[in-house]
């Protein structure tokens, strides 16, 4: 058996790596949000058009009931060398989204640190590393 202590802080350590699929309810109790609730939210928000108006997302397919693959496009911010430019994506939510990041891959050439010039993905280590 697990001092309480140590017990207490491997919760909390998991607690914190889920902090994106947890909410709390009025009377302080935590659950875990599903990933598919998480992923109609999200498609809600696009197809309202809700958030940045430079940020475009949707399904690939709309009769994908597991909402797994997204095409996504980005509007380059003014003032910037992306400028004016826009930028097709595809986005893959895996099972364990949102607890990991999504794969994503950019179908338009695009040259930023952060992104894999051979095959256009972006580097999910540097993501995670900076969530």
């Amino acid at each position: 058996n697990q001092p309480a202590e140590s017990s207490n802080e491997t919760s909390n350590q998991f607690l914190q790596q889920r902090k994106i699929t947890m909410q709390r309810t009025p009377s302080g109790e935590t659950v875990i949000v599903p990933r598919n609730f998480k992923l109609l939210e999200e498609l809600e928000h696009s197809e309202k058009g809700l958030g940045d108006m430079a940020i475009s997302y949707g399904l690939v397919d709309s009769g994908d009931t597991f909402l797994t693959n997204w095409n996504g496009g980005i509007l380059g911010p003014p003032g910037t060398q992306h400028d004016s430019r826009f930028y097709e994506l595809r986005i893959h939510c895996g099972e364990r989204y949102p607890a990991a990041p999504p794969d994503v891959r950019f179908v338009s050439r695009i040259n930023m640190a952060c992104v894999d010039q051979k095959n256009w993905s972006r580097f999910t280590q540097q993501i995670a590393r900076n969530s």
